[in-house]
């Protein structure tokens, strides 16, 4: 899993959940700020994950993504700060992704773009519900 799948594949989660993120009242610094949080963390965990040869099985991604949603339910409810959790929870599966260190920059680049415009799709959608409902 190298190449171009690796880097759209293993990215496809910051998307996600910047559209989840962007749905929030996030100024443009907020986003630009989440974006890069992604990346990095996306960046940091494939080049971490390149260092050791991999013996143990990946773990179960509809736990990973569980464990997501219940972050993102408790954010809502109680405090924003952990939503800044997320870039690192979801960074896990670059860990066991078995991309060489030199993705790393690239997958970290592509995470950064599709995060951002999962966050600008959203606070996109929020603004044009807000202005429909307001009329």
């Amino acid at each position: 899993m190298h190449g171009l799948f690796s880097v759209v594949g293993l990215g496809c989660d910051s998307f996600l959940a910047g559209v989840a993120i962007g749905c929030y009242a996030l100024s443009r610094r907020e986003r630009f700020g989440f974006a890069i949080a992604f990346g990095a963390c996306d960046a940091a965990a494939t080049f971490a994950g390149s260092l050791w040869p991999h013996r143990l099985a990946e773990p179960p991604a509809l736990a990973i993504y569980l464990i997501c949603v219940w972050l993102l339910a408790s954010a809502a409810r109680t405090h924003r700060v952990l939503l800044y959790c997320l870039p690192v929870l979801l960074s896990v599966d670059n860990l066991f992704g078995g991309v060489p260190a030199s993705m790393a920059p690239a997958l970290g680049g592509s995470s950064a773009a599709v995060a951002l415009l999962g966050l600008s799709l959203a606070a996109l959608g929020r603004d044009r519900f807000l202005a429909a409902e307001a009329v």
